[in-house]
């Protein structure tokens, strides 16, 4: 979908589509609204009350409101559990300091082939779309779980740190379920038609207002067009929080872990 191929560009780059196809149809409509001028609409078209053109300028800032609110609160959301997540393997590691140096060398090595699955296979599926074949659980923090759940303690202290390192493995893969179900949560195509068709609606009303002055119909679709540009170029930036494009998040603080 076009969208989507936005969405996955560069902030610049999807800048320079949103702002050019809204001046494109911007001007379009210019064209088509004076273009009725010379046919004798232009009298018509000023009976319109401008009062008519406020439920649609409401109706619109309501809806690119809510998803503006949805949209920074799951890239907030997804940013933390990515947190979540490195912060339990962290977790996982400082309790492993306890246990017998076998153990600990197993869960270090189960931690870094974690975190190289999620930047070489889930990261990219998530940027796909590809929720469904992320589905399963890690095999290795699966393992992992198993075999702390398998060693026999024989201290206190190493059954206190089994205890929480296993707490700590769970935690872990809730964040990453969690992480992953987020990553599909995008603006339906639904949402977006509307919102299109409302912003449409809303240029033609002051075109069809100023079609006496075409100096002012100008200068008033270009100013609303810009404004209603940059609410969709934030919009489409912040979608998708796992994608390359616009502002996106990276598994950093996984990485860190292992470099650490």
């Amino acid at each position: 979908m076009l969208r989507l191929w936005i969405e996955a560009q560069s902030t610049p780059i999807i800048a320079l589509v949103v702002f050019g196809l809204s001046y494109l149809g911007t001007a379009l409509i210019f064209v088509l609204v004076t273009s009725a001028a010379p046919h004798g609409w232009a009298r018509d078209f000023k009976f319109i009350p401008a009062v008519a053109l406020t439920p649609l300028v409401i109706l619109l800032a309501v809806l690119l409101g809510f998803l503006a609110s949805r949209v920074w609160a799951n890239f907030d959301h997804a940013e933390g559990y990515v947190r979540q997540e490195a912060d339990a393997l962290h977790q996982t590691l400082l309790m492993a300091q306890a246990l017998p140096p076998n153990i600990q060398t197993r869960l270090r090595n189960a931690i870094s082939a974690h975190v190289k699955a999620v930047e070489e296979e889930e990261w990219p599926a998530m940027a796909r779309q590809q929720q469904a074949n992320l589905a399963r659980s890690p095999g290795v923090l699966t393992e992992a779980i198993v075999m702390l759940l398998e060693f026999d303690p024989t201290r206190m202290g190493e059954q206190v740190a089994q205890e929480r390192a296993v707490a700590a493995l769970e935690q872990a893969l809730e964040a990453r379920r969690s992480r992953i179900m987020l990553s599909g949560v995008l603006i339906d195509w639904l949402q977006w038609w509307v919102v299109v068709l409302l912003i449409v609606l809303v240029l033609v009303m002051i075109a069809m207002s100023h079609i006496d002055n075409r100096g002012v119909c100008a200068l008033s679709l270009f100013f609303v067009a810009t404004a209603l540009a940059a609410s969709l170029l934030l919009l489409m930036a912040y979608d998708q929080p796992f994608s390359a494009g616009g502002f996106f998040l990276r598994p950093t603080l996984l990485r860190e872990i292992v470099a650490n």
